[in-house]
């Protein structure tokens, strides 16, 4: 049915279509940034996005070119990297702020990904921030 209106002739039942299926992805979208930092599993994107679990995955792959999960920490690391560096909030405040319930896991994850952990990151960062130059005249 979806097939013959589409290949028919009527500009405005296409349309209609269209804007309808663009309307889903970015809702689709829209649902997974929203709760990008939450303590969300990939089963509740699935059902708050209205999709079963595996149309979820598919999708989300069609879009994004990885995996839910891989995408997500990523997301939620390079969120804590910033986070780091630029407040003074603790490491485990940053770690449940961007999402991660457990703070060993999110510092064992931040190791891997960047090679030291989140405070040693911090540290290394204070030390590369330019310090004051004094004028000479």
């Amino acid at each position: 049915l979806i097939y013959l209106i589409l290949s028919g002739e009527d500009n405005c039942t296409k349309r209609k279509i269209l804007r309808s299926a663009d309307t889903s992805s970015g809702q689709f979208v829209n649902t997974i940034y929203e709760n990008l930092f939450n303590d969300v599993s990939i089963e509740q994107l699935a059902t708050l996005t209205n999709r079963s679990l595996t149309s979820f995955k598919k999708e989300f792959r069609r879009m994004f070119k990885t995996s839910p999960h891989h995408w997500i920490i990523g997301q939620r690391l390079a969120r804590a990297k910033i986070m780091l560096s630029s407040t003074s909030r603790t490491v485990s405040e940053i770690g449940v702020e961007c999402g991660f319930a457990n703070i060993s896991h999110f510092i064992k994850l931040f190791k891997q990904r960047y090679g030291c952990t989140p405070a040693s990151y911090r540290r290394t960062v204070g030390h590369q921030e330019s310090p004051q130059h004094s004028a000479v005249g």
